[in-house]
């Protein structure tokens, strides 16, 4: 389900970058995020529940979400 999000959100981003209403820098920023996010993951999988690691990517994504939302109503 994380993975989905996550290709869901790169082709959103590259979708705003194609029509113009993305900044470029702010995309690589969530995706590098979004790789070195679920590296960090798995190597807290085995210190952390899996609850608490999916709590942790609940809000993650939830921020990335309003962050891309926000970006494109703003346009800034």
């Amino acid at each position: 389900g994380m993975l989905m999000t996550t290709v869901t959100l790169l082709i959103s981003g590259l979708t705003h970058i194609y029509l113009g209403h993305f900044v470029l820098w702010l995309f690589l920023v969530i995706t590098f995020g979004s790789i070195i996010g679920s590296l960090i993951g798995s190597k807290l999988k085995d210190k952390f529940s899996s609850r608490t690691t999916k709590i942790i990517m609940a809000i993650t994504l939830t921020a990335i979400a309003v962050l891309l939302v926000t970006k494109t109503w703003i346009d800034f």
